[in-house]
């Protein structure tokens, strides 16, 4: 079996106050750690297609999903 997975990432921007003093910071995060690792011990075919990629790089056309 072969599954293309996509999304489960996320960047955070957060705003820090303190006093009337503040200051941004941002990180990324991806969530799918843990299940991806089950499929693949399951002896499943993954490929994971974070959500920031989804748009520009998500195959068009049976064929090309077809290649991944």
């Amino acid at each position: 079996m072969k599954i293309l997975f996509i999304g489960e990432s996320w960047h955070i921007h957060m705003i820090h106050s303190k006093g009337f003093d503040s200051f941004t910071s941002s990180k990324y995060e991806e969530g799918a750690d843990y299940l991806l690792s089950c499929l693949r011990q399951g002896n499943i075919d993954v490929d994971y297609m974070p959500a920031h990629i989804v748009q520009t790089r998500f195959p068009h056309t049976a064929e090309a999903l077809a290649l991944l």
